[in-house]
This record gives C-alpha cells, structure tokens and sequence, in this order.
C-alpha cells in the first residue's frame, strides 16, 4: 500500500507526506509486488532533492539560484555533489543487492522467514558473507553517478545531463521548502497577513456595544473580557498575586 501510493502521486513522496524516505527501500523487502526497480527512479529523485539542503551546507556555491560569481564550474559540480552523499547511495546500493542476494537463494519471503525461524534468526554463513562481499565490492568501486546507476538498474547519464539534473534538484528542493531562508522554509506569510490573522483572532470588545449602550457586566466580568483583548496584561497582573485589578487599572495601564 505505501510503495503503491509513493509510485502513483509524487506529492505522496515529499516530506509532509513521507518523513523518512527510506522506509520504502525497506517495504520493498517484503513485497511480494513491487520490486527495487520499481521504486528506484521515483526514489532517486526524490533522495536527491532531499540531500540538495545538506549539499548546499557545505558547498553554497552550488545554488545557482544565487549569485556566487560561478565559483564551481560544471565539470567539478558532478563529482562533488556525489561524493559529499556518498554514505546515502551506499545504503541504496545494500538495501539494491541485499534484496537481490536474498532473492536469489530463497523462493519467496515466506521461505526465507522459515530459514530464520528454524536458525534462531541467523542466515546462513554463505548468505552473510556474500552480502558482506558485495557491500565491500560497492564500497570500493561505486565512485560516480555512472557507476552507481549501473549498480542499481537506472539509465546512465552524460555529463550535461547529470548538471541539469542536479540544477533541478536545487530548484525542487525550494519548491517542495527543503532549504532556502527560514522564512520560505517554515512557510510565514508577509508580515502584514501576519498581523491581519492576529488581529482576526483578537475579541472585539464593540461586541458589547447594544444601540449606542455598553452592556451592564459586573467588574470582574469586564476584567475577564479586558483580559480576554490582552492577554499580555493577564499575565503581567497575575504576576504579582498581591496585586487588586479593577477594569478602570487595566485601562490605564
């Protein structure tokens, strides 16, 4: 079901819809439907717009959405973006063949929860070993996004391609409020819809008006919607318990 809905829509793969991305990689553990390849271009995409916040804290000058004076050149743009996530595409590259491993050397999942269940957990020592190899293997020769995509099964790309690609990702990652200034991050509207939903909020002490006549309320009453205007003043009155506050008090503070 979560696999089915991170392939259908594409705002079900952002972070108001999913916060922890990987929890797909780990439902396709278990699938009987959907395989890894199923969900590794979607995923991609999306692993990289998420990583561009973490890029940028490191190498700003890859924003081109700003002015940096074109320090990094294209060339040098690819190799460093790759290798500053390096640990995250690793962790793709086990989830990718360690899947493949298990799949190869058990029929089905039910088989290999069996093969668990009668050896206290534990696969055997040729299975480990083998995902062992294969994780040392990607961690030796895995260097680019060449390599990478011919790891995992996703078309490779030339050089002009893997820029646009990560030049979008920077342009998606403000879109979908990954990083930017705190402001567009967060979401704040301009400062005066900001007072004007303040304001909204506020009671309307002309509500007590009746043809031209304030109503009749005792003292305490009015000090409660007095209060209920100002909160700020509740707080500054109650702090001193001694203190004796009548309507005509607030009003001259």
């Amino acid at each position: 079901m979560e696999i089915e809905k991170f392939l259908k829509d594409k705002s079900n793969r952002t972070k108001d819809s999913l916060d922890n991305l990987g929890l797909i990689l780990v439902y396709t553990l278990f699938s009987e439907k959907y395989t890894f390849s199923d969900v590794s271009q979607a995923y991609f995409e999306e692993q990289l717009d998420r990583q561009v916040f973490w890029i940028l804290l490191k190498i700003p000058e890859l924003d081109d959405t700003k002015n940096y004076g074109n320090v990094i050149l294209d060339d040098n743009r690819v190799e460093i973006t790759f290798m500053s996530q390096i640990i995250s595409y690793l962790l793709v590259i086990f989830f990718h063949d360690y899947r493949k491993i298990l799949r190869s050397n058990f029929k089905s999942w039910s088989d290999m929860l069996e093969c668990l269940e009668s050896h206290g957990s534990k696969l055997n020592t040729k299975v480990e070993d083998e995902i062992l190899k294969t994780f040392n293997d990607a961690k030796t020769n895995v260097k680019s996004y060449s390599s990478y995509f011919q790891r995992i099964g996703l078309p490779d790309k030339n050089q002009q391609e893997l820029n646009n690609m990560l030049k979008q990702a920077v342009k998606n990652s403000r879109e979908k409020r990954y990083h930017g200034d705190v402001d567009h991050v967060i979401g704040l509207p301009s400062e005066d819809k900001q007072i004007q939903e303040y304001l909204s909020k506020q009671p309307d002490l002309t509500e007590h008006i009746v043809d031209g006549k304030l109503k009749e309320y005792s003292e305490e009453e009015w000090k409660e919607h007095c209060f209920n205007r100002w909160q700020w003043m509740k707080h500054y009155f109650n702090s001193d318990y001694t203190r004796s506050t009548t309507p005509a008090q607030l009003a001259q503070e």
